[in-house]
């Protein structure tokens, strides 16, 4: 029999983690978050979940429930947070170093699904130690013995899933330092103590309200009488600590997180004495459940298409006090390249109203009241259509002018192409019509020859170019014998 009294792992013990605090996003003091918004607090390594409708400059840490109800400890502190029922989870690997500053020579990993667990011990900047354990088909702890002891050790610890794509869990980690309570005696019981509630009606129907339960274990050990007071010592103090109790490593049913609820020492030989206990573990309770609004959040995000493992894509659901979506954010942290989202169905309302203003369904996308000024073309591209036009008749003058501009604005890099056509008439012998297509003060077109035309085209384009506002421009430079009449500019936008 045998006990490991766990060392508390602390912000300055934990040197090394692969696994990110970012299960939801930190707590603003200005923000307000909705019935069944999420959030983190970083230092002190908790989820908060909100309360209230209009939640705002409430600290969830200094809130006595009014506000926040505190769900659990964060992803990458579960494992430590000496409770049972939460889990760290991530794919591929768990990777985490300690530094305990303090005499260890155990190490145990309870409630893991992981294919194998790898433990090394290194002092000085030298390995001391390195084992791995595979985790049998129905084994869900695995325990480090033998640990080289010294306080300037760091210990380090990965669990492996089957493969990249799956996940790993760990429901504790435990570190400490072993002590010994005599060997087991044959006929131990093992038990659970199950909370959950069975209520019974006058017409025979029974209910059941499922909730948590825990492990229990009676066990008697054989110990030298002369060591009786030792023990006595040892377990007294351990009566307020939830420690790990190890009756026989080879059986999970046998190995329990919790605490001893009676003891007693027989005094009754003279050379061997027996040391009986009571273990309960504690209570295997499941998450809280996340709210509609939150799985509503973490649904969104699993719809984003990631590029590769390596890239972070986000997004955040935005839902007003009265339950409507108020806005979509789709980001990708890693700009080197984009993302896609996939919507079965979406629907967006105008604030306050039931007034539907966007919508994706089986039969396409719907919009009203919709203004919009980007569409689709191509692949990559969006287009931005203009025209201007003008009808008066100008005569030339035989100096370059300006019979007809328009303005275009870029949202964003690409290029502007153009079209116009412009009519002509003249009197006596036929001259060249001397017209220009100029796009921001650059000739992109230009039409001449010997004699004048009736109808005269041009086009041109120009890439390159910034967001901002251009002009495009007709220009002519005819004789006082030519008129231009109508004339016509129609544009294209294509962003890079």
């Amino acid at each position: 029999m045998k006990v490991v009294p766990p060392v508390i792992v602390t912000d300055a013990m934990l040197t090394a983690s692969n696994v990110p605090e970012t299960d939801h996003p930190e707590w603003v003091s200005g923000t307000t978050y909705p019935l069944g918004y999420r959030v983190i607090k970083a230092s002190v390594h908790r989820v908060y979940e909100s309360v209230a409708v209009e939640n705002v400059g409430n600290d969830p840490q200094e809130d006595d429930g009014s506000w926040w109800i505190e769900v659990g400890a964060t992803n990458r502190w579960a494992m430590f947070d000496e409770a049972v029922g939460s889990a760290t989870r991530q794919s591929d690997t768990i990777a985490v170093t300690i530094a305990s500053g303090q005499f260890v020579d155990t190490l145990a990993v309870l409630d893991t699904d992981a294919v194998d667990v790898r433990v090394q011990v290194s002092i000085g900047g030298s390995d001391v130690y390195d084992e791995t354990l595979a985790r049998g088909v129905e084994q869900t702890s695995l325990i480090f013995r033998d640990l080289p002891v010294d306080p300037a050790a760091t210990v380090s610890m990965t669990a492996s899933a089957a493969s990249a794509m799956a996940t790993v869990e760990i429901g504790t980690l435990i570190i400490g330092s072993i002590v010994d309570l005599g060997i087991t005696e044959t006929g131990p019981s093992v038990s659970i103590t199950d909370f959950s509630r069975r209520n019974t009606d006058d017409f025979g129907t029974t209910t059941v309200v499922e909730r948590g339960w825990a492990k229990r274990m009676g066990i008697r050990s054989l110990i030298d009488a002369a060591d009786a007071d030792i023990v006595q010592r040892r377990l007294a103090a351990l009566r307020a600590r939830a420690c790990l109790w190890i009756g026989e490593e080879e059986y999970d049913s046998l190995t329990i997180y919790g605490f001893f609820k009676d003891f007693s020492i027989d005094l009754s030989l003279v050379a061997k004495s027996y040391c009986t206990l009571t273990i309960e573990g504690l209570t295997n309770v499941p998450p809280l459940p996340q709210s509609p609004i939150q799985e509503a959040i973490d649904g969104l995000e699993d719809l984003l298409i990631k590029p590769a493992p390596d890239y972070i894509a986000k997004a955040v659901l935005l839902i007003k006090p009265n339950g409507r979506v108020g806005a979509i954010m789709l980001t990708n942290s890693q700009i080197q390249t984009g993302f896609d989202a996939e919507l079965d169905a979406l629907r967006l309302f105008k604030p306050g109203t039931d007034d539907l203003l966007f919508e994706v369904g089986d039969d396409g996308i719907a919009m009203n009241d919709v203004q919009v000024n980007r569409i689709k073309a191509g692949t990559g591209n969006s287009a931005q259509f203009g025209s201007a036009s003008a009808s008066g008749s100008l005569a030339g003058t035989g100096a370059a002018q300006v019979v007809l501009s328009k303005s275009v604005t870029l949202l964003a890099p690409g290029s502007i192409q153009a079209v116009a056509a412009v009519a002509t008439a003249y009197s006596g012998t036929p001259a060249a019509a001397d017209l220009a297509l100029y796009i921001d003060g650059t000739e992109v077109f230009s039409a001449g020859g010997a004699a004048a035309a009736p109808a005269v085209p041009l086009s041109g384009s120009k890439s390159g170019l910034a967001a901002g506002t251009y002009s495009v421009e007709i220009m002519f430079n005819g004789p006082s014998t030519m008129t231009v009449n109508g004339r016509n500019i129609a544009t294209t936008i294509i962003y890079d």
